[in-house]
This record gives structure tokens, sequence and C-alpha cells, in this order.
């Protein structure tokens, strides 16, 4: 990435997006400043790209909104950055995308509001990284 340095305008940005009673929080890993004024937003992944799809990307979708609604960052470009490989894909969203993006975060944070958690202990309890917490822990765990 030599031929390609550029230093850049922010690395590990924090943000909280509200969408209603709804915060988001995150870290982007990447922002870049382009030659034209707009950002590019990098996420890097260390992972095979076997299952990541830059157009429908969640995750990109998020830090977009982010960079729209709380950095106030107008991005042209959202990258997945696979450091192994080394490839980068980009993609962009339109302003009706993230819209509708933000909608169906409200949907799935109302679903997980008024979902029940409770625990359905089993032999997987063995292995879970809640046994410690976990009010079902004390059921003995049938093997």
């Amino acid at each position: 990435e030599k031929k390609n340095f550029i230093i850049p305008a922010f690395v590990e940005k924090q943000f909280t997006l509200q969408l209603g009673d709804v915060s988001v929080t995150g870290r982007i890993d990447r922002i870049d400043q382009l030659s034209d004024g707009t950002y590019e937003v990098i996420d890097y992944k260390t992972g095979d790209k076997a299952g990541k799809n830059v157009i429908t990307d969640l995750q990109l979708s998020i830090y977009a909104l982010a960079c729209r609604d709380v950095l106030k960052l107008p991005v042209s470009k959202l990258t997945l950055y696979f450091v192994e490989a080394p490839e980068k894909i980009s993609a962009v969203r339109t302003a009706a995308q993230l819209d509708t993006c933000r909608d169906e975060i409200i949907s799935y944070a109302r679903e997980i509001s008024n979902s029940s958690f409770s625990p359905t202990p089993g032999y997987h309890c063995g292995f879970c990284e809640f046994r410690l917490v976990c009010p079902a822990s004390s059921i003995p765990v049938t093997r």
C-alpha cells in the first residue's frame, strides 16, 4: 500500500447514533478524505471474504448513517478491506438506502426488546460463556 499512502482523516472514530429511543454505538476503523472532499469509510476484515457482501453489509450501512447523521461527513465510498488477500471491495449507499437501514435497525431493536431471552439449559451450558452469570446455571447439565 506504499504507492497508495494517504494520511487517514480518522482512525477508530467513535460514534453514538441515536435512532429514536435506540442508541447504536460503534467505532469506524478508518475514514479517509478523498480528493473531491467526500470521505471513504474503510472497515478492515482479517477473515475470509466468503459470505461478505459490501452492497448489503449492515455494518457499513450503520457507519454511513453515523457519518451522515452524527459526524456530518459526506461519504461517497464504503469499503471492506480484506487484509489477508489483500483486496478492497467498495460500494455506495443512497440516502434512500440509509433511511431504509435506519428503519430496519429500529425494527430489529423493537423485536429484541419484545423477545424473551429465557435460558434453555442443556448440554450446551457446559460451553456457554454466560454460565457464570446465568440464573439457570445451578441447573445440572446433562451430558
